[in-house]
């Protein structure tokens, strides 16, 4: 009794190896072969966990707190409605929070993605490197404690000669070989399925990555960004001496308040502009170029003005400038709503009212830098954290049903507005502009002019229904959005 093995997994790697070998076996279970749905997200708060149980490190950072609660906020979009765009957004989140330990503040962090991308190629040698040790270790230390390692290097041998030795007793026994052919084997090739092997060892190697990182971040962890020093540049100088940025302030706040006077005039007094020119088009030329002219104004902020930080003449009409820039911003969105208002909504153009307010926040945000001497980091990590915080909120709102419910709303069949409905980009959202389309088929009379559009929405209308059952026939493919939205349609009924 006394020479007795006690087999315990209390080694923290082959705790790590049962947790992935756990996950890996749900991820099959729930993905391979199988439509998408809540459980994507339900899975990926899993894999949260994980990382938080094997990262102690994290538990004392106060960013890495609030970098896993945005990870938990972005799995919880996924259980309402996932997407690609928010799989591959908690992915690089989660990547983040794995990297955190090993960085600086002095980091910006746009520069993660560049770091993210360069490991999304190469996270599946971990996996091989961490095998070949633990098989190593487990043969270097033959007297310890069982572990997977030792499991594996006891495995082979028996294994391999087991099978040799049955299919010899196969060929020479025929009540063997009848008793092993009423075994149907199928069931088991079907299971080991070339495509199954290659889902299996990817998602074993991208939650072995997340929960066991190695990360040779050197160039993280002392990172400091060499910029030239334009100061003693004498080109720098002799272009953006205080005199010239004096004088340039002072024609760029003129020359922006007579496009924010045109703007005044024309845009939000709603007075007639010149013939041959309607509000519509007038909207639509302005409203991207604007904002590409304050990316340029921003630029000559942050880059233009060092040699001028002292002068008080100069700062306050960079204050001025910006608040007209935001001004500028302001009448872009004004632009856009007007074009809406003539062309419709599309998700192109919500894209672009969410980036003019981004971009408001960010000039804002650059006089806050100018008031309390901020530096450049703080900005750009500032900006991020805005964008992400963003994208956050955006996963949980429901686009789809917000776009057709105004498109049919404010369509000139019915509310008698500029635009017509447009079927083919309505029946390009997808289910989530199924109530809309019935709401749309019950206003529209069935006079003979709109008896064609009336059959279009009752096809559009059929086809989001199909494709709503298909999506909740299998308990893993539907989402909290799609249940509430069938009940939504059996109430209509």
């Amino acid at each position: 009794m006394s020479n007795t093995r006690i087999i315990k997994f209390n080694n923290r790697t082959d705790i790590k190896i049962l947790v992935s070998l756990l996950l890996v076996t749900i991820a099959n279970f729930l993905f391979f072969n199988s439509p998408i749905g809540s459980t994507i997200g339900l899975f990926s708060i899993l894999l949260l966990g994980s990382i938080w149980y094997f990262q102690p490190k994290l538990h004392s950072l106060s960013n890495a707190r609030l970098l896993a609660l945005s990870c938990l906020i972005s799995a919880a979009s996924m259980v309402e409605a996932p997407n690609l765009f928010q799989f591959a957004f908690f992915m690089f989140l989660s990547f983040s929070l794995v990297l955190m330990p090993k960085i600086r503040k002095n980091i910006a962090l746009p520069k993660i993605i560049v770091i993210f991308l360069g490991q999304a190629l190469s996270f599946w040698t971990r996996i091989i490197i961490d095998t070949k040790r633990i098989l190593k270790i487990s043969n270097n230390n033959t007297n310890k404690k069982f572990g997977f390692g030792k499991i594996i290097q006891l495995s082979i041998a028996p294994v391999f000669f087991g099978i040799v030795f049955i299919a010899m007793f196969y060929n020479a026994n025929p009540i063997l070989e009848n008793a092993l052919d009423k075994i149907d084997l199928s069931v088991i090739f079907k299971a080991i399925s070339i495509e199954r092997i290659i889902f299996t060892a990817f998602t074993l190697s991208a939650i072995w990555y997340f929960i066991r990182p190695q990360i040779k971040l050197k160039i993280l962890s002392t990172i400091k960004v060499e910029e030239k020093n334009e100061q003693n540049n004498s080109f720098y100088n002799y272009i953006f001496n205080p005199q010239s940025v004096f004088i340039s302030l002072l024609l760029f706040n003129a020359i922006f308040a007579i496009q924010n006077l045109l703007d005044l005039t024309f845009l939000w007094s709603g007075n007639p502009l010149p013939d041959g020119l309607t509000h519509a088009q007038y909207a639509h030329r302005g409203a991207y170029p604007l904002i590409f002219t304050t990316f340029l104004a921003a630029w000559f902020v942050l880059f233009g003005l060092k040699n001028s930080q002292g002068n008080n003449k100069s700062k306050y009409l960079v204050y001025f400038w910006i608040v007209q820039n935001i001004f500028l911003v302001t009448s872009s969105i004004l632009r856009t709503l007007n074009y809406i208002d003539a062309y419709s909504l599309t998700y192109l153009r919500v894209a672009a009212l969410i980036w003019m307010g981004l971009v408001a926040f960010g000039l804002f945000l650059i006089i806050v830098k100018i008031q309390f001497n901020k530096d450049n980091l703080w900005l750009i990590n500032t900006n991020f954290c805005s964008l992400v915080a963003t994208i956050l909120i955006c996963n949980f709102i429901n686009f789809g049903s917000i776009i057709s419910w105004h498109n049919v709303k404010h369509c000139q069949e019915i509310s008698k507005s500029n635009y017509k409905l447009d079927t083919n980009y309505l029946s390009s959202i997808g289910v989530e502009a199924l109530p809309a389309t019935l709401w749309a088929i019950s206003q529209i009379s069935n006079n003979p002019n709109e008896l064609e559009l009336k059959t279009s929405l009752n096809e559009i209308a059929t086809k989001f229904k199909e494709e709503l059952a298909l999506n909740t026939g299998d308990w893993r493919s539907i989402t909290l959005r799609q249940y509430r939205l069938s009940n939504e349609i059996a109430a209509l009924k």
